[in-house]
């Protein structure tokens, strides 16, 4: 394809054939992407990467409510129970005994429908008669005072071991338990893939034949955005509906084991109320700064909350007032336009000017109630926006917020989000159980598991993993995977190929693209000779293929035409051949006209000078006249 047409045809070319013009492969280039593995060394051309998805997690923890506290009431009844009768039973005397066992049954809680039939299911339904019996007659001089007596009641030693061995065997511990509401925020972004850099060298598609149109845009950060693109649909970043989860957590088992009362000391009785209040106050888990926020996040939710009342019962009485004012005006305008109607001599008018006074002396006291109205909603309203400040500065303090960055990659699906034990370090006591004997310590795995985390990627269509096309030449790509982004508390999101954990545990899931876990496609442009073809593709900042224009003519009939005005010109230049010496003969013929002419012109000047001379020697002199 070097050699020219110069003075004629070149050698070897007196014949030209459209199989000859589709065969020359040097006029063959193609759009080639090669993977950069090592920038050291520099790389040529254009560079892009492909983009992989990351995920930053931002997970909150709140405190809700910390203490050492029973399962439900009937443990705590069954708690107190062996507590007060072990304090009975210390009583010096047996009428304090029987008196405190009295007090006892009597109390409350032991008929409630929530305990009575746990606690008679526990301990059996005769279990009251076992521990305070009643016996036969006594004779009158036994009996107290000299008087018969037809029964009696006492406190049964035997059935008091036997009520607290049951007890005991129950075992009714109280709990570490931590209210704790958890939400998750996930925000998605994509990242260039350093692992998957290529370079697109246009100078490769340069030929001496052919005019290149190379338009090549990228992301921030040399994510692909465009190949020959025209018109640029770009797509941003997916905000992914927050969704934030909020979820209750269950306490973890552990906690102290009964007291008991010291024999021969008596123990006053304790209502269960009393005695379930000094347990909450004696066992303390939480660090005492914690308590006293957990205190006033208590009184400031109450204000809140009785602030809101007042200001809808406030808005509701001015809203009324409003009414009555309305009327008010409205009853002195028709009272002024029937006052005007009358005339000055009617009898009526002072009666009537009487009521227009009246109007607008209940208008102006209307618009004062109004107005005062308006002060004291105006003064709820302020005094509510004061406590909504202080309770979100007393929840912020209360929450712990950890953000984590998720990349998730074919061998690492799931990830553990942190934060759980830090969580409990700061929140609990160092040493809940100091200067305490008997005491248990709290289990931190089981405390910290209800307030785990983990996210997920759930892709059940996930491709087996396979390199790039090595066969076709062109642009690189991965068209993303569509997945489940899921963020689950206390346990895991997936197993398997399924999502096992309950709705109540998913705090997120969201649809995302995951561009990392796409195959791998190519998108060819490949050019020869007598071709115009045009490729336009516009991508997603996920990686995703948005839009791809093809465009190429028919080559064998651009080879045809091709070949036919070749032709043409070989013809024309032949015929030029032809006439060219006789062209280059009627130029010989012109010029030698033309020389002809200038010698006679000069051979007729010199005749004229000779004959001008001779004149002037034979013309007589002035003196010989």
């Amino acid at each position: 394809m070097d050699r020219r047409l110069k003075g004629g045809l070149p050698r070897g070319a007196s014949v030209l054939t459209i199989a000859g013009l589709m065969s020359l492969g040097a006029c063959t280039t193609s759009l080639t992407a090669s993977k950069v593995s090592n920038f050291d060394s520099g790389a040529t051309g254009q560079v892009y990467y492909l983009p992989l998805a990351q995920y930053q997690i931002n997970l909150s923890r709140e405190l809700k409510s910390c203490e050492l506290a029973y399962k439900d009431d009937a443990q705590a009844a069954l708690a107190w129970l062996n507590a007060q009768i072990l304090s009975a039973r210390a009583a010096d005397a047996a009428e304090d005994t029987l008196k405190a066992l009295d007090a006892i049954m009597a109390d409350p809680v032991l008929k409630r429908g929530d305990v009575q039939p746990v606690i008679n299911a526990m301990l059996g339904a005769n279990w009251q008669s076992q521990v305070v019996v009643t016996e036969g007659p006594i004779a009158p001089g036994v009996a107290r005072k000299g008087k018969a007596q037809s029964h009696q009641r006492k406190a049964s030693d035997d059935g008091l071991d036997r009520i607290a061995q049951r007890i005991r065997q129950l075992d009714p511990r109280p709990e570490y338990k931590l209210e704790v509401d958890v939400t998750a925020q996930v925000v998605p972004s994509f990242a260039p893939d350093a692992d998957h850099a290529y370079s697109l060298d246009y100078a490769l598609m340069s030929d001496g034949l052919k005019a290149t149109d190379y338009s090549v845009e990228t992301y921030a950060g040399g994510i692909l955005k465009s190949v020959n693109v025209t018109i640029d649909d770009q797509t941003g970043p997916a905000v992914l509906n927050v969704i934030g989860g909020v979820t209750k957590l269950a306490a973890a088992a552990g906690g102290f084991p009964l007291g008991i009362a010291h024999a021969g000391k008596g123990v006053p009785f304790q209502p269960f109320s009393e005695w379930r209040e000094a347990q909450a106050d004696a066992n303390k888990i939480c660090r005492s700064d914690i308590r006293w926020k957990l205190y006033q996040r208590a009184g400031l939710q109450a204000q809140a909350e009785a602030g809101a009342e007042s200001a809808l019962a406030q808005q509701k009485e001015l809203d009324k007032l409003n009414e009555e004012h309305v009327k008010a005006i409205a009853a002195l305008e028709k009272a002024q336009e029937a006052l005007k109607e009358l005339d000055e001599n009617d009898p009526t008018r002072a009666a009537v000017k009487a009521l227009v006074t009246k109007s607008k002396s209940e208008a102006k006291l209307a618009a004062r109630k109004v107005l005062d109205s308006k002060t004291r909603l105006a003064g709820i309203q302020q005094a509510s926006e004061k406590v909504d400040t202080r309770l979100a500065g007393i929840r912020k303090a209360l929450t712990l917020v950890h953000t984590t960055t998720f990349r998730p990659k074919r061998s690492e699906l799931t990830l553990d989000l942190p934060g759980a034990d830090q969580a409990l370090q700061a929140w609990l006591q160092p040493d809940p159980c100091k200067g305490k004997s008997g005491c248990k310590p709290p289990d931190l795995a089981s405390l910290a598991l209800p307030i785990s985390a983990q996210a997920a990627i759930y892709a059940p269509l996930l491709p087996n993993e396979a390199g790039k096309p090595t066969e076709v030449r062109g642009v690189f790509y991965r068209q993303p995977l569509k997945s489940t982004l899921l963020v689950c508390k206390s346990q895991a999101c997936v197993a398997g190929n399924a999502i096992t954990a309950p709705p109540e545990a998913v705090l997120v899931s969201t649809q995302v693209d995951v561009p990392q876990l796409g195959a791998f496609a190519v998108l060819a442009l490949k050019n020869g000779p007598f071709q115009n073809n045009t490729i336009a593709a516009s991508f997603a900042e996920s990686g995703a293929l948005t839009k791809v224009t093809y465009k190429s003519n028919a080559a064998v009939a651009k080879a045809a035409e091709v070949f036919e005005s070749s032709a043409d010109a070989l013809m024309k230049f032949r015929e030029a051949k032809r006439n060219q010496e006789t062209a280059k003969l009627e130029a010989s013929t012109s010029e030698l006209a033309a020389k002809k002419k200038l010698v006679d012109a000069q051979l007729a000047l010199e005749k004229a000078q000779a004959d001008l001379d001779k004149f002037r020697e034979t013309k007589p002199s002035s003196s010989s006249d």
